[in-house]
């Protein structure tokens, strides 16, 4: 006997995928808000660790609900940086190089052709935290070049490079800026050990966008990998930014009278904007957006923080 409450597969999927399910959590019921009340920013889309911890996706509309539901790969800009920084923390953690090593001991000779000593004295941990010497405001992001087009395009390779070369904005270790070209650094510097790291983590190093942003993969995937990097941990001594948060294994870390979570990133290209905001230890929320908010840093900064009201709920 046919039902006229039957569902196809697919439109069922929608349905799941949209949160209709009457036992939702607390959490999840938040989230769910959260993805859909964003001006600048749409199509949200959520993956996070809800108080039973099972793995929950949400998703803000139709068209976020239709990329779950196809299981659409989707870049991870910045926040392929904690991904860098966990297989930089292996390597140290097994002993193969030290946060203090110096890039100049760690490349091969034919990659410090015309370096001078004090761009070789640029340690790993400059590198992990920001601190290598380089501002972007002030000069440029050489992760984004031209080679004569009308739009820039990324070139991580090109960005270590520069690394190597460039000007001094400030003494490394003085202060913090944060740096794409100082992660691809780091990378180049992975892949002489590729052997040791994750195929997926080795394909990241070889795209275009690099250390600094090139994993690809869908949300759940994502969270997944980030969830590996935990628990989270500090490198002394750090730099601290103004507000007192500074950066350690890619994540920044807030003080403790941060109203907002204890560790986040945030990840921005053209058209896209990503979040991830945890405790370091088991709660983890990744989200998705498209859009381009005018300012990206108040932007995350408020979501990073509604986000976690979300995460901080028990029921």
């Amino acid at each position: 006997m046919r039902t006229p409450c039957r569902l196809s597969l697919a439109l069922l999927s929608l349905v799941l995928l949209s949160g209709c399910s009457p036992n939702k959590s607390a959490r999840s019921q938040c989230v769910g808000t959260l993805l859909d009340v964003q001006s600048e920013l749409e199509h949200g889309i959520a993956v996070f660790s809800d108080v039973d911890g099972k793995v929950v996706e949400r998703a803000g509309d139709l068209a976020a609900r239709y990329r779950l539901l196809t299981g659409r790969k989707l870049p991870a800009a910045s926040l392929s940086k904690p991904i860098t920084a966990s297989d930089v923390r292996m390597m140290i953690d097994d002993g193969a190089i030290k946060s203090e090593d110096r890039v100049g001991n760690l490349l091969p000779r034919t990659q410090l052709l015309d370096v001078d000593s004090k761009h070789a004295d640029i340690q790993i941990r400059h590198l992990l935290q920001h601190t290598a010497g380089f501002d972007r405001s002030l000069s440029h992001d050489p992760l984004w070049v031209s080679h004569g087009l009308t739009e820039p395009r990324p070139d991580c390779p090109a960005a270590a490079d520069h690394i190597l070369h460039a000007q001094f904005d400030f003494e490394p270790g003085e202060r913090v800026a944060y740096s794409n070209a100082g992660y691809c650094l780091l990378g180049r510097i992975l892949l002489l050990h590729e052997g040791r790291l994750p195929l997926a983590d080795r394909a990241m190093l070889k795209t275009p966008l690099g250390a600094a942003g090139g994993w690809l993969s869908t949300p759940r995937e994502l969270h997944a990998r980030l969830l590996r990097t935990f628990p989270l941990r500090h490198i002394e001594p750090s730099v601290a930014l103004p507000d007192g948060s500074h950066y350690d294994f890619g994540w920044r870390h807030w003080q403790a009278s941060n109203e907002g979570p204890p560790w986040t990133h945030f990840g921005r290209l053209p058209g896209l904007m990503t979040l991830a905001v945890t405790d370091g230890r088991t709660r983890l929320l990744v989200a998705y957006f498209d859009g381009d908010p005018r300012d990206v840093d108040q932007t995350s900064s408020r979501l990073a923080r509604s986000a976690w009201r979300c995460m901080q709920l028990l029921e």
